[in-house]
């Protein structure tokens, strides 16, 4: 992951910044509960796991260092959720011993970087919330249109007044921002994330 101050998982590192938190929990809070839920934590328990999760996380912070080879930091994410959620199982003695072996095995699974559509989905929405700014409206509308939209670039160019060249041109700058903000973040654009990669 490239070192830049503009990382999410670097500003997490630094004590006293609250919105990088927040900007961690909006995108994360999804999967962590997603992990626990296929843990077999109960309803009335996931907050108790989504706390202990972030509190493990304040903890580990300060030393962490990512390594892209070791796979993607929401298969780390999981395994820490998944055994926080069989620590809580065992405290409460609410999970039967049949669910603590089915957490190990997914405990495994996720480690080997299992796709997980449904966040890949959400996380593209957050990327695209967080670069949205960074461009005009017509580069933006190139953007949608070619990748959303499935319209050509003709059409395209059409209805917006510019060239298809223009067309493919902003296309191709919103797609490789949007790629760069998700390595920030230890992830990346995946390519059954309901989006279709400019052909």
């Amino acid at each position: 992951m490239p070192q830049t101050r503009s990382s999410l998982l670097l500003h997490l590192q630094q004590k006293n910044d609250p919105g990088s938190w927040q900007k961690f929990v909006e995108i994360y809070r999804p999967l962590i509960v997603h992990a626990a839920r296929q843990a077999g934590v109960c309803a009335q328990d996931l907050d108790d796991v989504v706390q202990m999760v972030l509190l493990q996380l304040l903890k580990s912070m300060p030393s962490f260092s990512y390594q892209r080879e070791r796979g993607f930091f929401r298969s780390w994410l999981r395994r820490i959720t998944i055994n926080k959620a069989i620590d809580l199982g065992r405290s409460r003695q609410r999970l039967a011993a049949c669910h603590m072996e089915i957490a190990r095995r997914q405990s495994h699974q996720e480690g080997q970087n299992e796709p997980d559509a449904k966040f890949d989905a959400e996380f593209l929405q957050a990327a695209m919330r967080g670069v949205r700014r960074e461009f005009r409206t017509r580069t933006w509308d190139c953007f949608v249109q070619k990748t959303f939209g499935q319209k050509s670039a003709a059409q395209i160019s059409q209805e917006l007044g510019l060239s298809e060249n223009a067309v493919f041109i902003n296309t191709s700058r919103v797609l490789s921002r949007i790629r760069e903000f998700c390595l920030l973040h230890g992830e990346e654009l995946n390519h059954d994330a309901q989006i279709q990669l400019v052909r």
